[in-house]
């Protein structure tokens, strides 16, 4: 359930028109494509791993594939809504997502995860 409303939380701030300069440009806007996508992928590990889908290498690999490619379709529906799509938040997102998928396999194997290892 957290998955589901992070994900669409997530969908609509990317997509909401960009009327107010919150971040102040530069890099700060990539270091929230990084932490957003980071989560996303943190919470999409849990919630397989919940349902029983061991994370493996290619679980994973999976996992990331689903989160990147999800990142590249959000930059590029932002365009109707008046917003950029730009090369440098995607890959943001995509580095986010792997480094959220590597801390949950760490947390994973500490056993410090909230989910059950089996």
């Amino acid at each position: 359930m957290a998955l589901l409303g992070y994900w669409v939380s997530l969908f609509i701030a990317t997509h909401w028109p960009n009327n107010l300069p919150i971040l102040g440009g530069g890099q700060a806007d990539k270091v929230v494509h990084f932490a957003a996508f980071g989560l996303l992928a943190f919470l999409l590990a849990a919630a397989t791993q919940t349902r029983g889908l061991r994370q493996t290498r290619g679980t994973l690999v999976l996992l990331w594939s689903v989160v990147a490619l999800y990142g590249m379709a959000d930059e590029l529906l932002q365009t109707p809504v008046g917003r950029s799509c730009e090369f440098y938040d995607w890959l943001a997102d995509a580095i986010g997502a792997a480094i959220g998928l590597a801390v949950f396999r760490w947390l994973l194997a500490e056993k410090l995860s909230p989910c059950r290892v089996r």
